[in-house]
């Protein structure tokens, strides 16, 4: 029975052909979309694999065979939809810049610090390196890694030898003072003690300065200072004197022999000096103590009396006495 009915509608039955309205449409919007593009600007393989589903589509649209099936239909639309979106840039990754635009905005930092040829040494290579760095085509990509990895390289090696000035004095301007006018040390920083607590002070000036604060001490690191006299200054530097640096840090001025502060040697420091020994002037602080310490033994007694009274007589030439700048 089954085969009889089999035979009897096999004659009836018709192959239905392939609707190709999905694919037509498929292509002709890739085929006029491909027609702005270069095939400079993508792979090799993904443009090849584009015109190679274009040409299979179009063999399937000139099919008019009856044996075309609707899978093949299919299958040449889904190949020229999914190879147009799969198009691949043919042009190479960037390089990566990362490290060395790290760098250079190290660099530039540096550069863009107020004072920085005060603050910094070591810029001249830094420059340099930071010049070719800022010099690099921007559009390198990884075949040229090379070449941004070397820049990098040479740009770190100048920002090590980079090295900040600290923050401080400079005495090198009063150092040529002294050593125009024969004295035969340079001014220190040194720590005091005294009953009031530690403090930290400067010795090594000469007597009877003439010379402008500003003239005989510089700064170093792009620090700056303030100069306060001390009550008894009588115009010229002298011992209690006080400097500031902009960072708070507080120096006191000690010049030996200059005990009562006025910049000079004479018979009030002798006065403030046998005060001093004596009990009826004590110096907490210990400022004056230092100024009157002038052979550096660590206390005050006779042999500075006798030393100062000799210099006021002019028997002792201060540029020439041994202990003065050396400090205690």
């Amino acid at each position: 029975y089954r085969g009889h009915m089999y035979e009897m509608n096999a004659q009836r039955l018709v192959r239905r052909t392939a609707s190709k309205n999905y694919l037509n449409h498929a292509l002709r919007y890739v085929v006029n979309e491909v027609a702005y593009l270069n095939p400079a600007d993508y792979s090799d393989e993904s443009w090849s694999d584009l015109q190679n589903a274009i040409e299979f589509a179009q063999a399937v649209m000139a099919d008019n065979s009856a044996d075309l099936r609707q899978t093949k239909v299919n299958d040449a639309r889904h190949r020229v939809i999914d190879t147009f979106k799969g198009l691949t840039s043919g042009a190479a990754d960037p390089a990566d810049f990362e490290q060395l635009n790290a760098y250079i905005a190290e660099a530039q930092e540096i550069f863009n610090t107020e004072n920085y040829e005060e603050i910094f040494t070591g810029l001249e290579d830094l420059q340099a390196a930071l010049d070719d760095a800022l010099a690099v085509d921007p559009n390198l990509t990884v075949d040229d890694q090379g070449i941004v990895d070397e820049l990098a390289a040479a740009l770190r090696a100048a920002l090590e030898l980079v090295v900040r000035v600290e923050a401080g004095l400079d005495f090198t301007p009063v150092e040529g003072i002294l050593a125009d006018n024969g004295f035969e040390w340079t001014p220190e920083i040194k720590d005091g003690y005294g009953e009031e607590g530690d403090f930290q002070f400067i010795d090594g000036f000469m007597l009877d300065c003439g010379y402008a604060i500003e003239e005989l001490i510089g700064t170093t690191g792009g620090a700056s200072y303030e100069y306060t006299p001390n009550d008894n200054n009588a115009g010229s530097l002298g011992t209690g004197d006080i400097i500031t640096l902009d960072n708070g840090t507080v120096y006191y001025i000690i010049i030996y022999a200059d005990i009562n502060g006025d910049g000079t040697v004479e018979g009030a420091d002798l006065s403030q000096l046998d005060l001093l020994l004596s009990g009826d002037l004590y110096d907490s602080f210990g400022i004056q103590n230092l100024a009157a310490d002038l052979n550096g033994d660590g206390g005050v007694d006779g042999f500075d009396s006798q030393t100062i009274a000799m210099m006021i007589s002019g028997d002792v030439d201060y540029t020439s006495y041994p202990q003065n700048g050396q400090g205690a």
